[in-house]
């Protein structure tokens, strides 16, 4: 059977997923020589690529194939020739029989059915005239209309090592061209380590996703969060029986875990085709949500995780959320006008704190004109000797979580005569970066420590959110939320060091109170023959999977709609071969 995972045009973040046979084998190399040759052809035809030289290709696709030999067990070698090898071939291309209109490149991947293992895979790019995208060899133009050859390549090449799409905004496996998608994610690095037993760290977390009646939840998105970075380290879907598994944890850091359904299903092998999400009342789907206990108190107040002396870490059983777990207090003083500020500080005793907060589409059409969220961060009465040697770290995070806007923060210290205006930065190709990191001094006298926070929703401009998301609605969480975090640590020469982690060894789960009305659960699916059985094609002969790129505008351009984005979808193509050719039937 064939796969086709697509990159798809549009009239407008799952974990790391291992590619899958259709009966649930993982898709990987296996051979003796950790060497994996790619034959590349860097001359272009010019028909969507006008202006790179062969040359500009080599330099690029070198710097893709590094992104993953630096981490991979595999180790990717190009040999630039223009001669057909017939396996591992790279290639631009303007043969339009390997393509539908709009699309960009095609990775095929022949494996065996019973095994999973890879024998050959071949990356092809449309040059032909049905596609209307042009590559560009300037990182700073991969959106709407334009794709840089790095972010394509870059993905294709997770494919041809056994990565499937993800839902990790940021990571290069998203089923969406974005900008500065040639460089990995920590989600791209943990999916190559899982996919072929590297072990890099010895912590392990694992548990159990589940609803009412403990039915266990198939294919929910489960985020591991680092509470010192606050970024997404990695994430996964879950099994049939509910279960996930994080290998390679640092056991020096602590971590948030938050769960979300499966945000497009069509991007994801058929092995995960009968996932589903409507376990809440009415047929609801469930909430993005963050791994808190069953008490009233811990609502926005995600649970930190420690390490205790062992190296494996049972987080027990997490549910599902048919609500945001929101703080009541938090939301009653969104409606005052005066004495608005919520208390970060829930214990003297604590010195980092972690918030889920949450805007209205009101509140962020409002942005500045509106009141935003307002914060105290009282520490006049932590007990830290020479607390002034400290800062105190403020993270806010947005995008990371899948959330389509920015925040803009006013932070005042008490002994400070107005607020100071702290907003979001740009990478080095001017995509915006709406997550922030700030350092605030602390002072001598204590008490002169305690700090005032408002934050506003951002809105973000079309462009941003394309370099972003490329498809923000398919892409992006249906509420917008925001984590706010607030540390106690020491910061010298660029590196933070925490005071004390957030979170405790000590945490409880949530078997005494699973939400969800749905009492049966889905199971992966399973053919009930392979097609190579069906059609009497030999195992040795190789099942493939491709991704490309398709567009799923029928009109093409100029077809009106907001704009052009890329979005990787999945597709299911049967093959076989007749006569020497590959006969592609689209199911």
């Amino acid at each position: 059977m064939i796969i086709l995972l697509v990159l798809l045009l549009s009239f407008q973040a799952s974990a790391y997923v291992i590619s899958k046979g259709n009966s649930g084998e993982s898709l990987k190399w296996i051979k003796q020589d950790s060497r994996i040759p790619l034959y590349i052809d860097p001359n272009v035809i010019g028909n969507n690529a006008s202006g790179i030289s062969s040359l500009d290709v080599q330099t690029i696709f070198n710097e893709s194939i590094s992104e993953w030999n630096a981490y991979s067990p595999f180790q990717l070698v190009p040999f630039y020739t223009t001669s057909q090898t017939g396996a591992n071939q790279v290639e631009f291309t303007d043969n339009p029989i390997y393509f539908d209109s709009g699309v960009l490149a095609i990775t095929e991947v022949n494996f065996n059915s019973s095994t999973g293992v890879i024998s050959s895979a071949d990356i092809y790019f449309n040059e032909s005239l049905n596609n209307y995208i042009s590559f560009t060899d300037d990182e700073t133009e991969s959106s709407h209309l334009k794709a840089y050859l790095g972010d394509v390549f870059t993905h294709e090449l997770g494919h041809l090592l056994g990565l499937s799409h993800s839902e990790v905004i940021g990571s290069s496996m998203v089923f969406s061209v974005f900008k500065n998608q040639h460089t990995l994610h920590s989600d791209d690095i943990h999916g190559i380590w899982d996919n072929y037993n590297v072990t890099q760290a010895p912590g392990e977390i694992y548990g159990s996703v589940l609803g009412g009646q403990a039915v266990p939840v198939f294919g929910a998105n489960v985020f591991l969060i680092n509470s010192v970075t606050m970024e997404v380290e990695q994430a996964q879907l879950t099994d049939e029986s509910g279960k996930f598994h994080f290998k390679n944890v640092d056991k020096t850091k602590s971590y948030l875990i938050y769960s979300a359904p499966l945000k497009l299903l069509d991007s994801v092998s058929e092995y995960y085709s009968t996932i589903i999400s409507t376990y809440c009342t009415g047929g609801n789907d469930y909430q993005t949500s963050f791994f808190t206990d069953c008490g009233a108190r811990s609502a926005s107040r995600p649970q930190g995780i420690q390490f205790g002396d062992e190296s494996s870490l049972d987080v027990g059983e997490i549910t599902i959320r048919c609500s945001e777990k929101l703080s009541p207090e938090y939301l009653s003083l969104k409606q005052e006008t005066s004495e608005r500020e919520f208390q970060l500080v829930d214990s003297f005793r604590k010195t980092a704190f972690v918030f889920n907060g949450y805007f209205s589409s009101d509140e962020i059409n409002d942005g500045l004109t509106g009141q935003g969220d307002e914060f105290d961060i009282d520490l006049r009465y932590l007990d830290v000797e020479n607390i002034h040697d400290y800062v105190l770290k403020v993270n806010t995070v947005t995008n990371g979580i899948g959330s389509a806007l920015g925040v803009d923060l006013f932070i005042k210290r008490v002994d400070e005569a107005g607020y100071t205006l702290y907003q979001s930065s740009t990478d080095e190709t001017g995509k915006r970066l709406t997550d922030q990191e700030l350092y605030l001094p602390l002072s001598s006298v204590t008490s002169n420590n305690q700090f005032s926070i408002k934050v506003f929703p951002r809105v973000l401009t079309s462009s941003e959110t394309y370099e972003i998301f490329s498809v923000f609605n398919k892409l992006s969480n249906s509420r917008s939320h925001y984590l706010l975090s607030a540390q106690l640590g020491d910061y010298h020469s660029g590196a933070f060091e925490p005071l004390n982690l957030y979170g405790s060894e000590y945490f409880d789960d949530n078997a005494s109170c699973l939400e969800g009305e749905i009492t049966f659960t889905s199971e992966a699916y399973e053919p009930l023959a392979s097609s190579a059985a069906q059609l009497g094609v030999d195992d040795e002969a190789g099942l493939g999977v491709s991704c490309g790129t398709v567009d799923i505008n029928s009109d093409g351009p100029g077809s009106g709609g907001a704009g052009v984005s890329f979005i990787f979808g999945l597709l299911l193509f049967m093959g076989m071969k007749i006569l020497g050719f590959r006969l592609n039937l689209v199911r």
